[in-house]
């Protein structure tokens, strides 16, 4: 018997080693950024940074040349596409404890990429990272009974949850639904937020199109 995973959702996710890892000198920058509280985030306590452009800051080029890396890993390597693609927004976020990063999705993007970090929990889970799906709803469209469940999966769960430590890093399609749980620990849990969208031709003849994307910093 076999078992095809059919219009499968594929998310990246690892540990980064070595030369990847936030550098002390990235460190100084990083928490260096103005942060601000957005008025429609008044039930939580999640800052954001002011700028949306955080990694055209060339203190942190090896930040940014990092994700692009995974982000082409994950256009080449897992979903097979060739066309080139740019990153269009980075932020920051900081998260301290009690807080949480409320559910949400990403607009106007293609993938998104989130990377964590807490130089005071290097090697301990900070606040998990949560991705919310439709579960057996996608399964069996039709219907949304609540079925009986003996065996939760990666079919039947309405939820994934992937524990993040300091240097994480997550790729998924901007379209998923997430967020994550509230922050236990006294120290502050940061995050590296950034969007991306293709910038290239797509299609032939008639059906050619040539997508180009004019990136501007812009303040939240």
């Amino acid at each position: 018997m076999q078992i095809v995973d059919l219009f499968s959702v594929p998310v990246l996710y690892t540990e980064l080693t070595g030369s990847e890892k936030i550098t002390r000198k990235e460190y100084d920058v990083l928490y260096n950024i103005e942060m601000q509280k957005r008025e429609e985030d008044f039930q939580h306590s999640t800052l954001l940074s002011k700028s949306v452009q955080i990694l055209e800051d060339r203190r942190l080029s090896n930040i940014k040349n990092t994700k692009m890396k995974y982000i082409n890993y994950y256009l080449q390597n897992m979903v097979g596409v060739t066309n080139k693609f740019k990153m269009t927004t980075s932020w920051l976020t900081l998260n301290e404890k009690g807080s949480s990063h409320e559910r949400h999705s990403h607009g106007n993007v293609i993938l998104s990429c989130t990377m964590y970090f807490c130089e005071n929990l290097d090697d301990k889970d900070m606040a998990p990272f949560y991705i919310s799906q439709k579960g057996l709803e996608h399964v069996f469209q039709s219907f949304q009974f609540q079925y009986d469940i003996n065996n939760h999966n990666n079919y039947n769960s309405k939820s994934l949850t992937l524990p993040v430590k300091n240097n994480t890093l997550v790729i998924f399609p901007g379209w998923l639904l997430h967020g994550s749980n509230p922050h236990k620990s006294e120290y502050k849990r940061y995050c590296i937020g950034s969007n991306y969208f293709i910038e290239d031709t797509v299609g032939t003849g008639y059906h050619s199109l040539d997508v180009k994307v004019e990136v501007k910093d812009k303040l939240l």
